[in-house]
């Protein structure tokens, strides 16, 4: 809403508020298909090519813009998606069998920062899969983002008995670890900041007691946790 509170875009691509359409996402795949427009979501990032291992390469995607055509493969499948610069992989993230759904046609969007200490210290970005439906979830990380000063993180996945979810870090140095706790529809429930004091380990706790029984999606850092009540 407001660009200039954060970095702008590399490729001096307004990060302005907007709205954006996709042609050729049909929803519906044949059998044994799973289909994924990519969208490239990040502002403060380069132009990219995504590239899924063994399939292909959605090649010069930059901020805002979106893949031509779907690129379908087989269900069913683990898949290894490289975030690539040039030569240079920036990340990889997996998207496990159970997200390439069978006769399904998704979105596959990046969403966050390359460099969250430039942009008021937000998430770094990640992949998420979209659903006809409207469910969102989180592609894993696999390698390539670093994790700076913030080190193993622990999150326990069921509400501890004072009815909070627990989130353990180790810490090399002082720091800032943003969380936020959005449904399984991408609603934010709750958002904020952790001041890391220093080298050592430390908790942070989430109440649970405010929200339903059913999964919620905890994002620490750039990390993504699936959370249980």
């Amino acid at each position: 809403m407001n660009p200039s509170n954060f970095a702008a875009n590399p490729n001096n691509i307004s990060t302005a508020f907007g709205l954006k359409g996709f042609t050729g996402v049909k929803g519906v795949e044949a059998a044994g298909n799973f289909a994924a427009m990519a969208f490239h979501g990040v502002t403060d990032a380069p132009t990219v090519d995504v590239e899924i291992v063994g399939i292909g390469t959605v090649s010069n995607l930059s901020y805002g813009s979106s893949s031509a055509a779907p690129v379908t493969f087989a269900s069913g499948v683990a898949r290894r998606i490289n975030v690539n610069v040039g030569s240079s992989t920036v990340a990889s993230f997996d998207l496990s069998p159970t997200q390439a759904r069978d006769q399904v046609g998704a979105i596959i969007f990046a969403s966050g920062f390359v460099n969250p200490p430039n942009d008021r210290s937000d998430l770094a970005f990640g992949l998420y899969i979209v659903y006809p439906t409207g469910e969102v979830e989180p592609l894993a990380l696999a390698s390539g983002i670093n994790r700076g000063p913030i080190g193993e993180v622990r999150v326990s996945t069921w509400p501890t008995m004072a009815g909070s979810w627990t989130v353990a870090v180790s810490a090399g140095a002082a720091s800032k670890l943003p969380y936020r706790l959005v449904s399984t529809t991408g609603q934010v429930l709750e958002e904020g900041t952790w001041e890391v004091p220093g080298a050592g380990s430390w908790v942070y706790t989430v109440p649970a007691d405010a929200y339903s029984a059913g999964v919620y999606l905890l994002q620490v850092g750039e990390s993504t946790y699936r959370l249980l009540k």
